[in-house]
């Protein structure tokens, strides 16, 4: 009697689980993390075999985003990233001073953005107008192409308020879609808005924590309405308020700049003062005094509003 030993002929461990056999270890300890295509892509990162693991980037295999070929599928970062964003068909990594653009298949540095960064994961939203994100000295707008700084106007103020000098700890930056602008939470009093439309910023001022002491994170619903988790640290109790969503106006304030019709040291004559709607509304002259008297020459003049709760001024 003959016998036979039959081998099948099948694929590898390799081949089936696109990972090799031998790694015993595929999953991969990180603080950032961000999905893209199917695929997990995380950073700041430790895993008991990788030194400096903070500096390396990882991907995971597509569809498991736990499983991740570490000795292959890594990028190392000139610096620990503080936040991860994926815009347009790439992945942003951010440090406090630069950005950096990767190309997700390849991996690699695609380019780099030296000069604006991002403060935290918190710190950056993406949205179909672009991805908006703050760091300690600006705040910016990335159009796909570049980042632009769009926080220039409110820097430094003459009152304490501008970005700089409310800036503390890392902002939390979210949309809110029902006034097409980006809020950025500076902290537990403050928050700095930007219009998309007028292309204004504007300050934010009222209690966001309720009673509470800490705002533990922001997000917007699928409505576009703006949300605040906050926090009672002696309690340890949290809260979910719904932000800037009440049936009537705040109180509010306004001043403009400097008025000069083209010309800033040439003498005009202002005519009359015109307002649609109920708020206050006083002209200042170039020293500060109030104008009451018409017509008023001078080289410019500013304007300031004042409006209780429920007024109005539309133009």
């Amino acid at each position: 009697r003959t016998y036979y030993d039959y081998l099948v002929a099948s694929s590898t461990y390799d081949a089936i689980n696109g990972i090799s056999e031998i790694i015993t270890s595929t999953m991969v300890n990180r603080n950032l993390s961000v999905e893209q295509n199917n695929i997990l892509y995380i950073a700041d990162c430790y895993h008991p075999e990788i030194d400096n693991g903070e500096l390396y980037m990882f991907k995971s295999q597509p569809y498991k985003y736990d499983i991740f070929d570490w000795t292959k599928n890594f990028l190392l970062m000139p610096d620990i990233p503080k936040a991860l964003a994926s815009f347009n068909g790439r992945i942003y990594a951010f440090t406090e001073n630069a950005t950096y653009k990767i190309e997700p298949n390849s991996f690699y540095i695609e380019d780099k953005y030296l000069g604006s960064g991002c403060s935290g994961p918190n710190s950056v939203v993406v949205t179909e107008y672009g991805m908006c994100y703050a760091d300690p000295t600006n705040v910016y707008l990335h159009d796909g192409t570049n980042p632009i700084a769009i926080g220039d106007a409110i820097i430094k103020s003459n009152n304490g308020f501008g970005y700089q000098e409310l800036y503390n700890e890392p902002p939390l930056v979210i949309f809110d879609g029902m006034r097409n602008s980006f809020v950025i939470f500076m902290n537990d009093t403050y928050a700095w808005c930007y219009s998309l439309q007028s292309r204004r910023w504007d300050l934010w001022s009222s209690d966001l924590l309720n009673g509470f002491d800490k705002i533990n994170s922001a997000f917007s619903d699928k409505n576009g309405r703006m949300y605040l988790n906050v926090k009672d640290t002696s309690a340890a109790t949290g809260h979910m308020v719904k932000y800037a969503d009440g049936p009537t106006n705040s109180a509010f304030s306004w001043t403009s700049k400097d008025i000069i019709l083209g010309r800033s040291t040439q003498n005009k004559k202002f005519y009359t003062l015109n307002k649609v709607g109920n708020a206050e509304v006083i002209l200042k002259d170039s020293s500060g005094s109030t104008i009451s008297n018409f017509p008023h020459t001078g080289q410019n003049v500013s304007a300031i509003v004042s409006a209780d709760a429920g007024e109005y001024l539309d133009s």
